[in-house]
């Protein structure tokens, strides 16, 4: 039985809760256990039907734990993701049951897989990727650590998203593009030619209107 324990009972972390009872009403072997947020973090003592604990102690005690990152923002679950490493305790990998993964994909540890989501063949993703509501990967695409597509973003094939690169709620990409690490794709944007490190851009086509500060991501 797995045992997964949520980190974060905001939206995010209540939409992974709504997966892991879907993968149980499936047949799945898995159970939620609680949310977990950080001391002094405001927040009821139940959530859902799930209870709320502060940091990460009962799970380091639980030998069959599990965390899944219920943060929405790539920089905070980088965050996060290195606490637990720090702690000892592994990332859950949640899937869908009503996502289609075809051929030879690959999922890092800590991946979420949303419902009516999509991923051909011949693609990789690394460690906490978060693939939302219908979003769709074609054939031989790579995305990188805390890659992050919102609802009913669409990546056409042998597209790269480096490490922490964030697409917006509809947002595409066409064929070969590559997206720098931690970018931003802005909502409704349509990606026609490669974007830098660290950009924010818009529009369509895709523009950049600014650029975030080398390292913005390890900030406080």
């Amino acid at each position: 039985m797995r045992r997964i324990f949520i980190f974060g009972c905001g939206g995010s972390g209540r939409e992974m809760l709504q997966i892991i009872r879907e993968l149980t009403q499936a047949g799945n072997q898995i159970e939620p256990v609680a949310f977990i947020v950080d001391p002094g973090i405001e927040a009821p003592a139940v959530v859902d039907g799930l209870p709320i604990l502060r940091g990460f102690s009962e799970a380091r005690q639980d030998p069959s734990a599990e965390v899944a990152i219920g943060l929405g923002s790539p920089a905070a679950r980088r965050k996060v993701a290195r606490r637990l490493d720090e702690a000892g305790l592994k990332g859950a990998t949640l899937i869908h049951p009503r996502a289609l993964i075809g051929q030879n994909v690959s999922l890092g540890p800590g991946t979420l897989v949303c419902a009516n989501a999509v991923m051909t063949t011949d693609i990789r993703l690394g460690a906490h990727v978060h693939v939302n509501i219908a979003a769709t990967v074609s054939h031989d695409s790579q995305l990188d650590d805390f890659a992050t597509l919102a609802p009913g973003v669409h990546l056409a094939g042998n597209v790269v998203l480096e490490e922490g690169v964030e697409m917006g709620v509809g947002a595409c990409a066409i064929p070969g593009i590559r997206i720098g690490h931690w970018a931003m794709i802005g909502g409704g944007a349509t990606v026609t030619r490669d974007i830098p490190p660290n950009a924010v851009a818009v529009g369509v086509p895709a523009q950049e209107i600014r650029r975030r500060v080398a390292g913005w991501e390890r900030l406080p």
